[in-house]
């Protein structure tokens, strides 16, 4: 299943892998820029003028159930929420950063909540982190813990930067003294490529799209206490399509969504609203379905629509 936002309705929609609509969600007001999902629940902001009227709300796809966390001390500058499992208790965690003027400029505030439980639910502010970009495109949560791209440092020249990656442990609640060396191909990359991070078949994955040679590599940590890492697949991205008669042709660099039962690659072309799937193995792209409305965001909801008993 799919999890999409569609922007112009306000709403969030399953879809299936046809980019069918299967269930709405309504009434959720103006959503944030973020939509995060682990197993079942969702997690996702809304928007107001007033920070106070903003919400931080926990969805239950089987039922359709809206739950709002608490507000506690919500900065009008939430800049993303990340929900994630804590292996060995089956806990859920909603990690809340916010940003806040400083003499410096910006830093990052931290706000951990346990979703579901008996006891009461409180956010708990943690140490703030050091240089992390706290944007949704570069944060993932896997297996107890949440990734977040380091600030970026000199990589030697003019056109290159490094690519490190902060974790925090959902577990413990606390930062990890250092920091994890993004793959190879990626801790040095051009300035023009673009990066995501993403939680695909059960691993925290780098995404990176490299303009030079118009190509996706899919990089997942093996380990990560050792750092060690691996490349699944190299994807071109060949698909160039005028927007417009006698227009330029745009590259459609693909986001990949998750990894299908067969191998294949799900991945979502944005700006031609399409679901298509890459094989491996023969280096190929095939159709998937189109997707009916407008969305903002796409992510994949590893959960069943059938089993009401979710926590949040």
């Amino acid at each position: 299943m799919l999890g999409s936002w569609a922007y112009h309705r306000h709403e969030i929609h399953i879809l299936d892998l046809s980019g069918d609509i299967v269930k709405r969600i309504r009434g959720l007001g103006d959503l944030s820029s973020y939509l995060t999902t682990h197993a079942g629940p969702v997690c996702v902001s809304t928007m107001a003028l007033d920070a106070a009227d903003a919400d931080d709300l926990v969805l239950n796809p089987a039922t359709g159930g809206v739950s709002i966390l608490p507000g506690g001390n919500r900065s009008p500058m939430v800049n993303a929420c990340v929900l994630g499992c804590v292996p060995s208790t089956g806990e859920c965690k909603v990690l809340r950063l916010s940003y806040y003027h400083k003499a410096e400029g910006f830093g990052v505030a931290c706000e951990v909540i346990a979703l579901g439980g008996a006891g009461d639910q409180r956010w708990r502010a943690k140490p703030s982190p050091v240089d992390i970009l706290a944007d949704a495109e570069y944060i993932a949560a896997v297996d107890g813990i949440a990734y977040f791209l380091s600030s970026f440092g000199p990589g030697g020249g003019s056109s290159r930067v490094l690519l490190d990656v902060a974790l925090f442990d959902l577990a413990t609640e606390e930062w990890r003294p250092a920091v994890l060396r993004g793959p190879p191909s990626s801790h040095v990359f051009q300035e023009t490529d673009n990066i995501k991070f993403d939680a695909l078949d059960g691993c925290f994955a780098v995404i990176h799209h490299k303009d030079r040679d118009c190509s996706t590599d899919l990089w997942f940590l093996v380990d990560v206490d050792t750092g060690s890492w691996t490349k699944r697949c190299s994807m071109r991205c060949v698909m160039r399509v005028p927007l417009v008669p006698c227009s330029p042709c745009y590259i459609l660099f693909p986001w990949p969504l998750g990894v299908l039962d067969d191998g294949k690659i799900l991945a979502w072309l944005q700006m031609q609203d399409l679901l298509t799937a890459y094989d491996p193995r023969t280096e190929t792209w095939a159709y998937v379905g189109s997707l009916s409305e407008y969305y903002h965001t796409v992510v994949m909801h590893q959960g069943s629509l059938l089993c009401p008993d979710l926590q949040g």
